[in-house]
C-alpha cells in the first residue's frame, strides 16, 4: 500500500492527548489508542481527521506529489507558511496540534467550521489537550461539574459553548484557534462566516451551474480514497442528493445503508431510497429498524460518555450499524448533515430570510416578497400576519441576541424545578443566541444551526473503524449557500428551491419532486413502553433531583406519562433522558492511569 495512503486512513481514527509544561516540556499518551505525534519542521505535529483538496494544498505550498508527504507532514508546512492563518487556507474536517520547537509555543486548531472536536484544560504547570473529552478527564482534575452547562444543555437539547460539563476543560469553538507560550493562552479567531458578503449572481442559471460544481467538489473532497464509502441514505432530499451526485460523478467504492420500517407504511422511507440506488446502481444494505427500536439496551460502563448524549438510548442500532459496516470494510459514512438548514427545508408560512431584505436596506424587495408570500403560499397568510411574523419578529429577536421561533418559546414542562427555573432562567437560556453575530437574522439562523451541530459533535460516540464525514459542510459549499439571496432556498410554492432546479437530471424526479419527509416520535416511545427496564433506570432515585433539578415524583410522573405518548415537548423530556443517563453512568466513573511519555 502507498504509504502515504497508509497515514493518511490511520489519521482519520487516531486520537491524542498531550501535556505541555511551562518550560516547553512535551508528554504524551500511548494507551488506550492515542497516537504519537509526528516530527516536521521542527515542529511536533498531531492529526486527526482529513484533508480535503490535498493536491491543491500542495500546490500552494510548493509541494511535488512525488514527496509523498503525511497529512501531518503537510500541516507542519503550512503552519510554516501561514502560521494562525491556517486554519483558513487548509480544508477538510480535522483537529491538529503544531508544537513549534523552535519558539516552544503551541497552536491548538480544527477545520474553520469546528466539525473536529478539541477540548484543553490550563494550569499553574501548563496545557493539557485531546481530541477526546473523555480521555482529557482521566488527567485534568475534572472532579467539579459545571452547573451552568448542565442547565444549558437542558435548556436547549444541545450543546452551544465553550463549557464543558467539567468546570476545568473548555472546547476549542468553530472559527477559533488557540495559542500557548510560557503558560499564557488565548482563543483568537481565524475564520468567521459573517464575514462571507452575500452573491448577487446574473440569473438563476449562474446560481444553479455555481451549485452543481461546489456540489461535485465538496463529494470529490470527502469520499474516501482509501476504502469504501457508504452514503447514510434515509430517502429524503439531502441524502439522496449526495448519493445521486456520487453516482453521477462515477466515484469508486461507493454504498449505502438505509434505515426501513416495512411494518410502517406511513414511516417508510424505502420507496425513495430505493429510486436513487436503482438509478445509480449502487449496492445498497437496507436494515429493518423495527428490531433495533430506542431504549432496547441498558446503558453500560462501557457505554458512558464524557458528556450527556441523546445516543444513549439508541445502543443496539448502533452496535448492529458498526458490525455492519465491518463486516463490510466500510471506513466512512457520509450523511446529509447541514442540508436542512443551508438547502431551504420547508419553512412554512414565516419565511425568516424577508427580515434579510430589511437590514439590507431593501425595503420595497422586502414588501414585494411579503407579498408574494402572502399571494402564492399554501396558507395564503395576511399582509400583518407576514410582516409581525416574518419582517418584525425575527428583526427584534436578532437585535435582542435571542433566536426567532415563530410559535414562541417551547413551555418549560412541570417536571423541571420551579426553583431551578428560576435561578438558571431556563427560558432565557433557551433562546439565547450563542454563536457569533451576523448582520442579517436569515443568514443567523444557518448558522446558529450549523454552530450548534459542530459544538454537539463532542457528544458523538467514537465510531469502530469508521470516520462520519459532511458534504455539505464542505467549507467552499457552506460559504456559497451562505452567500445566496434567502429566495434561492425557499420560495412561496417550492422549499430548497435552488436544490431542487440545480439537480434536475441529477435526481431522480420521484425523489426530486417530493414533499416533505414524514417525522414523529413513535418509535422513541414504542421502544420506552416495551423496556421495562429503562423505565426503572430513569425512575429509580433520580440523580436530577439530586441536584435539584427536578423532583423525584414530578420526574418520575413525566416518565410515566411518556408511556403514553404525553411528553410534554419531546425535546425537553428527551433532553432530560440523556441527562439523568449521564448522571447515572457519572456516577461509577473511576479515572484511568495514563502511560505517558516524553516528546522533543
Amino acid at each position: 500500500m502507498n504509504p502515504v495512503m497508509s497515514m493518511k486512513a490511520a489519521s482519520e481514527h487516531v486520537r491524542f492527548l498531550v501535556r505541555i509544561s511551562r518550560d516547553g516540556a512535551i508528554r504524551y499518551a500511548t494507551d488506550c489508542g492515542a497516537a504519537e505525534p509526528e516530527s516536521h519542521l521542527d515542529c511536533l505535529v498531531g492529526f486527526r481527521g482529513f484533508l480535503a483538496d490535498r493536491t491543491e494544498l500542495m500546490g500552494s505550498l510548493g509541494v511535488k506529489a512525488a514527496d509523498l508527504l503525511s497529512d501531518a507532514h503537510l500541516l507542519a508546512a503550512a503552519y510554516r507558511r501561514w502560521g494562525l492563518n491556517l486554519q483558513e487556507k487548509v480544508l477538510g474536517e480535522y483537529a491538529a496540534f503544531v508544537a513549534d520547537l523552535r519558539d516552544r509555543s503551541l497552536l491548538l486548531t480544527h477545520d474553520s467550521l469546528g466539525l473536529g472536536q478539541m477540548f484543553y484544560a490550563t494550569d499553574e504547570q501548563g496545557i493539557v489537550f485531546s481530541t477526546h473529552l473523555s480521555d482529557l478527564i482521566d488527567i485534568a482534575a475534572a472532579s467539579e461539574l459545571d452547573l451552568e452547562y448542565i442547565a444549558t444543555y437542558l435548556a436547549r437539547g444541545y450543546l452551544t459553548t465553550a463549557r464543558t460539563p467539567y468546570r476545568s476543560i473548555q472546547r476549542l469553538l468553530p472559527g477559533m484557534s488557540l495559542t500557548w507560550k510560557r503558560g499564557a493562552h488565548r482563543c483568537v479567531r481565524t475564520w468567521d462566516p459573517t464575514d462571507v458578503r452575500p452573491l448577487d449572481c446574473r440569473n438563476d442559471e449562474e446560481y444553479e451551474e455555481r451549485f452543481r460544481w461546489l456540489l461535485d467538489s465538496a463529494l470529490r473532497a470527502t469520499v474516501n480514497p482509501n476504502g469504501a464509502t457508504w452514503v447514510a441514505l434515509s430517502g429524503g432530499l439531502d441524502s439522496s442528493t449526495i448519493l445521486s451526485v456520487a453516482g453521477k460523478l462515477g466515484l469508486k467504492n461507493i454504498g449505502a445503508h438505509s434505515m426501513v420500517s416495512p411494518s410502517s407504511p406511513h414511516g417508510d422511507e424505502s420507496k425513495w431510497a430505493r429510486a436513487v440506488v436503482e438509478e445509480y446502481n449502487i449496492p445498497w444494505h437496507p436494515v429493518d429498524s423495527a428490531g433495533m427500536l430506542p431504549f432496547s439496551v441498558l446503558p453500560g460502563e462501557d457505554h458512558w460518555q464524557a458528556e450527556p448524549s441523546s445516543g444513549v438510548i439508541s445502543i443496539k442500532s448502533q452496535r448492529l450499524l458498526d458490525e455492519l459496516f465491518s463486516s463490510h470494510g466500510v471506513t466512512s459514512i457520509l450523511t446529509g448533515h447541514g442540508g436542512d438548514t443551508l438547502l431551504g427545508a420547508d419553512a412554512g408560512p414565516v419565511p425568516a430570510h424577508l427580515a434579510d431584505l430589511l437590514f439590507a436596506g431593501h425595503p420595497l424587495r422586502m414588501l414585494r416578497g411579503v407579498h408574494a408570500w402572502s399571494t402564492r403560499h399554501r396558507e395564503r397568510r395576511s399582509w400583518l400576519f407576514l410582516m409581525t411574523r416574518g419582517v418584525l419578529g425575527p428583526a427584534w429577536a436578532h437585535l435582542r441576541g435571542h433566536k426567532f421561533e415563530a410559535d414562541g418559546a417551547l413551555a418549560i414542562p412541570a417536571w423541571i424545578d420551579g426553583d431551578y427555573v428560576k435561578r438558571w432562567n431556563l427560558l432565557e437560556l433557551s433562546r439565547r443566541r450563542f454563536a457569533t453575530r451576523d448582520r442579517y437574522p436569515g443568514r443567523q439562523e444557518i448558522w446558529d444551526s450549523v454552530w450548534s451541530h459542530a459544538v454537539s459533535g463532542g457528544m458523538a460516540r467514537d465510531h469502530a473503524g469508521y470516520d462520519v464525514r459532511r458534504p455539505f459542510l464542505y467549507r467552499p459549499f457552506f460559504e456559497f449557500m451562505y452567500a445566496v439571496p434567502g429566495d434561492q432556498r425557499v420560495r412561496p410554492r417550492c422549499h430548497r428551491y435552488l436544490q431542487r432546479r440545480a439537480l434536475k437530471g441529477v435526481l431522480p424526479e420521484v425523489v426530486r419532486r417530493r414533499g416533505n419527509k414524514v417525522f414523529g416520535t413513535w418509535a422513541l416511545i414504542e421502544g420506552l413502553t416495551r423496556s421495562r427496564g429503562w423505565v426503572e433506570y430513569l425512575s429509580d432515585d433520580p440523580e436530577m433531583a439530586k441536584l435539584g433539578i427536578a423532583s423525584r415524583a414530578g420526574w418520575h410522573e413525566a416518565v410515566q406519562q411518556a408511556l403514553i405518548g404525553n411528553t410534554a415537548g419531546d425535546r425537553f423530556f428527551f433532553t432530560g433522558v440523556a441527562l439523568e443517563a449521564w448522571l447515572k453512568g457519572r456516577s461509577g466513573w473511576r479515572p484511568r492511569g495514563r502511560q505517558m511519555a516524553a516528546g522533543n
